[in-house]
């Protein structure tokens, strides 16, 4: 049976003189076996079968495979790295020396690898409350929760539809949540009551947050889902810093499907086909942008024009140092008990881009210092990222390899990146050699590079602090 007639009379002409009507129409064939083909294609992909032509070989078990096969070998059993065929001049070199160019393979290997292991880690319970008799109402939090006070005002009331919902919503988290090498979004519910909630977001790549782990508190109030949760960013640098216009520094989380911005009918929260994943994917793609600068309403108009354009590279210079401080540097130190697994194991694993990234940022925040109008602030975001990078490799030093993961140590760091870094022999898992050394800005000479950092330790000792600097950089910008 066919659907159309054209697919029924694409049919027959496979018949060939079988059929009257079609003979004389030309075919393809296939001169091994006799089947005929209505197109060259596929006579082309047919041939592949008697040929055995498999022209994709696996580097690692020197097995050849069809794309296709390959594919799938790739996914299933070749874990390291992957040569094609047709590269093998460009790794190996025409005299069939080695000539180390495998960066491809091995971030492909580098990115597989990490989510599979972020994967296991997504979606887990945690015990935030345990039974206490001398605490109000017999309980009390092993971890700090925002909205401890709204869960105990609520006592026991709950609507009706409320646990039936919840429960539907834990399912799809355990199963969709976003992942992937640039973010992923992990979540952990308390192991009793599934109306409290932590959720960890990793900053996008080609954004401001870009690897920085921002944590927010979640707590389902009794009349879910007649009204949305409550949603408060805890990343907040003990209320110092505003990440984005639509992220208070109080932790307020402003969007309209959760009813705290006046956006239009449709982008409220409804109760039958809004849910809790909805507003963790518009977190993430609608506040963590590239430019959250223009997230200010009002601003977008200015998108494109010399002082926009001014004002989002101000912006984000001060959110750059903001999210190494405080969404990397401090999450290393000090993370949360509930996702303690996930942040080692997420900077672990990209310690190095990161390492590379902030060079970059780095790079760019110096050459736009000459600015008359916004030049100063990012020279003092600039200042400010420097002393949070120096500190960050310091830690990344000292980060232990997860388990499961010893293969991937060469892979993860270079050594050399914290040459300069005081005891980080020691502390280092790789072994550095001694005539490497990390220069995150190239020196032109001995003693212009001493100058250099005696000026910018001048600077910073005439801080008292990094929130006084923030501070500052925030009156500058207005």
């Amino acid at each position: 049976m066919f659907s159309r007639k054209y697919h029924l009379k694409r049919h027959k002409r496979t018949h060939g003189a079988d059929s009257n009507m079609f003979a004389d129409e030309s075919l393809f064939h296939c001169e091994l076996c006799g089947k005929n083909f209505s197109c060259k294609s596929t006579l082309k992909s047919h041939q592949v079968v008697h040929t055995g032509e498999k022209p994709f070989t696996c580097h690692i078990c020197g097995k050849r495979f069809s794309q296709t096969g390959l594919y799938y070998h790739l996914r299933h059993v070749a874990t390291d790295r992957l040569v094609l065929e047709e590269e093998v001049d460009t790794v190996f070199g025409k005299d069939g020396n080695f000539s180390g160019n495998l960066e491809f393979p091995l971030r492909q290997s580098l990115e597989e690898r990490y989510l599979e292991v972020m994967k296991q880690l997504q979606f887990d319970t945690y015990e935030m409350i345990t039974e206490c008799a001398e605490a109000s109402g017999g309980y009390q939090f092993v971890v700090s929760y925002h909205f401890e006070s709204n869960m105990r005002a609520a006592g026991e009331r709950c609507h009706p539809s409320r646990v039936k919902r919840l429960a539907q919503e834990t399912v799809t988290l355990s199963t969709s949540l976003p992942l992937s090498y640039s973010s992923s979004v992990f979540v952990r519910c308390d192991t009793d009551r599934l109306d409290i909630m932590k959720v960890l977001i990793t900053g996008p790549a080609e954004t401001p947050y870009a690897n920085g782990c921002f944590e927010f508190d979640v707590y389902f109030p009794p009349d879910y889902p007649n009204s949305p949760m409550m949603i408060n960013l805890e990343t907040t640098g003990h209320h110092t810093i505003r990440f984005n216009p639509n992220l208070y520094n109080d932790g307020k989380v402003c969007l309209s499907v959760l009813n705290t911005w006046h956006g239009r009918p449709e982008e409220k929260w409804n109760a039958q086909t809004s849910s809790f994943l909805q507003v963790l994917v518009s977190i993430q793609s609608l506040i963590l942008v590239p430019e959250p600068y223009f997230n200010e309403p009002g601003y977008e108009r200015s998108r494109g024009t010399p002082s926009g354009n001014q004002s989002s590279r101000e912006y984000n210079s001060n959110i750059c140092q903001a999210s190494v401080k405080w969404a990397m540097l401090e999450q290393i130190r000090n993370p949360c008990p509930c996702f303690k697994e996930v942040i080692q194991t997420h900077f672990w694993i990209k310690r190095q881009e990161i390492v590379t990234q902030i060079e970059g940022w780095i790079a760019d925040m110096e050459g736009q210092c000459g600015d008359r109008r916004t030049g100063r602030a990012i020279s003092l975001n600039a200042m400010a990222l420097k002393r949070h990078f120096r500190l960050l490799k310091e830690e990344f030093a000292k980060l232990k390899t997860p388990e499961g993961l010893d293969d991937l140590i060469d892979l993860t760091f270079d050594a050399s990146c914290t040459a300069n870094t005081p005891n980080s022999k020691e502390s280092s898992p790789v072994v550095s050699t001694p005539t490497q050394s990390y220069v995150p800005f190239p020196p032109t000479s001995t003693a212009t590079d001493a100058q250099k950092s005696a000026a910018e330790d001048s600077a910073l000792h005439e801080i008292d602090s990094d929130i006084e600097m923030e501070k500052m950089v925030s009156k500058v910008c207005e």
